[in-house]
């Protein structure tokens, strides 16, 4: 582990942490510890410009092969239709694959582009982004406060009647690979935005005179913002949800427990999704 980090993130034989507040962990007493190092990470408002001018390289990128892509698949629709399709219907038809392929290269080309700060600070990628080892119970603990959490948000979308969003219908019928569609929702989607949000800018805010619960909203809130294509009821959800990862993220010292829970949230939409639309 890259010393310049010791003091924050723990695997399983380090006793460092980055907060004066009680500690918990999975099998031992609550215990205090002892005040951190000197702050090596960015600070605050250097992260948050960090992260959104990544967010905006990589905004660029999916817009451009965004573009790429529609035009290539509308010409070949259209030559090969059999129908009387013009450009923008052959595109709107393959809208949900036209977005799956721009996510993908976009995402990692904003994670890409965060090597340039890590690097700045001279730490490890992995390290700076909260990819450590931790104790396996954390992993039980986040998956348990997830089910309880999803169960008490469906029981509320049932009273009161929400219908899946209607953006996820158009996908779902636009797509063309029901396979690809999974693997970006259950797999890329958490793994990617979990670096993003609950590693890069986790790691600058708690480390910085913040703190650890300024950071777990903050982080919560700029996560929310991105999801656009909801609704309130979906994004106030999304946002709680958030803060369960935020906290995770805090109390095992890795992104590790926070992307499994972000894997089962979706998988658990997607399932829901699936059954209804079929």
């Amino acid at each position: 582990m890259d010393e310049r980090a010791e003091h924050y993130n723990r695997d399983m034989n380090d006793d460092a942490w980055p907060s004066s507040i009680p500690v918990f962990d999975i099998g031992a007493a609550p215990r205090h510890v002892p005040e951190p190092a000197p702050e090596r990470a960015w600070g605050p408002w250097a992260t948050v410009g960090w992260t959104v001018l990544a967010m905006l390289v990589g905004s660029v990128v999916c817009l451009a092969l965004g573009l790429a892509a529609g035009i290539v698949i509308g010409i070949i629709s259209v030559a090969t239709s059999r129908m009387d399709l013009d450009a923008e219907q052959a595109v709107k038809a393959h809208e949900g694959l036209i977005q799956l392929l721009a996510y993908l290269p976009m995402m990692g080309v904003t994670l890409a582009f965060l090597v340039i700060p890590v690097r700045m600070r001279k730490f490890g990628y992995g390290c700076y982004m909260g990819l450590t080892r931790t104790r396996a119970g954390w992993y039980v603990l986040g998956l348990a406060a997830i089910v309880g959490f999803l169960s008490l948000e469906e029981g509320a979308m049932v009273l009161a009647d929400r219908s899946a969003p209607q953006w996820m219908s158009q996908v779902w019928a636009t797509c063309d690979s029901v396979l690809l569609l999974w693997a970006v929702v259950v797999i890329a989607a958490p793994l990617s935005e979990e670096m993003l949000f609950r590693g890069f800018l986790f790691r600058g805010l708690a480390q910085s005179r913040l703190g650890i619960w300024p950071a777990i909203v903050i982080s919560s809130l700029l996560w929310t913002g991105v999801h656009v294509q909801y609704g309130l009821p979906e994004l106030t959800s999304i946002f709680l949800s958030g803060l369960m990862l935020g906290w995770i993220r805090h109390v095992s010292g890795s992104i590790g427990p926070a992307i499994v829970m972000h894997v089962a949230m979706n998988l658990f939409a997607m399932v829901l999704f699936a059954v209804a639309y079929s």
